[in-house]
């Protein structure tokens, strides 16, 4: 059961040694060896584990046992505790999406201190995130990039740096896994 606690701060780094999640490892690990495991799975796009940030902090990406076949175990005791086929594969959707938006990065250009997304970010990986949430692009964009300002009946879109951008990203993968896990 230990395996299974899930540290609030455990999605975005990891001490050294250390793993993310086991449920991320076994998902991509399963759908490597079945990519039809669960009706949605082509739609996450999931790469290797080392094409993934919120992966990579602790240094340990292997476990040494086989993680397809304890996806499986997974899934079986999900289905025990009655949970229907649809509401796993909305799951690990979200699992996937969190994913996808630990690799979205920022850059700053030298005319301002302003956070850009990376033209990989622009092109992969915020379309397929927003596409996995099931919200529009340019929204999700604007979530973890800008800051909106209220005054009187103005509104005033303010661009982040780069540090708040990831600071954004990182509060929204960290809301996302709260609000459904706890």
């Amino acid at each position: 059961m230990k395996t299974y606690l899930l540290e609030k701060s455990r999605i975005l780094h990891q001490t050294v040694g250390e793993r993310n999640y086991h449920i991320f490892f076994e998902i991509i690990a399963a759908v490597k060896k079945d990519p039809k495991i669960l009706p949605s799975a082509h739609r996450w796009k999931l790469k290797s584990i080392e094409d993934y940030s919120y992966l990579n902090n602790g240094g340990d990406l292997s476990l040494g046992h086989d993680e397809a076949k304890a996806f499986h175990k997974t899934l079986k005791a999900l289905e025990v505790i009655g949970l229907t086929l649809e509401e796993i594969d909305d799951i690990c959707t979200l699992l996937a999406s969190i994913l996808a938006l630990g690799n979205i990065q920022y850059e700053e250009h030298d005319e301002d201190e302003v956070g850009h997304l990376t033209q990989e970010s622009i092109d992969t990986w915020l379309p397929l995130c927003a596409d996995l949430i099931g919200v529009d692009v340019d929204d999700l964009k604007s979530v973890i990039s800008t800051k909106v300002m209220v005054a009187v009946d103005e509104q005033v879109i303010i661009p982040l740096s780069v540090a708040k951008a990831k600071s954004a990203r990182d509060t929204l993968a960290t809301y996302m896994k709260l609000s459904f896990f706890g």
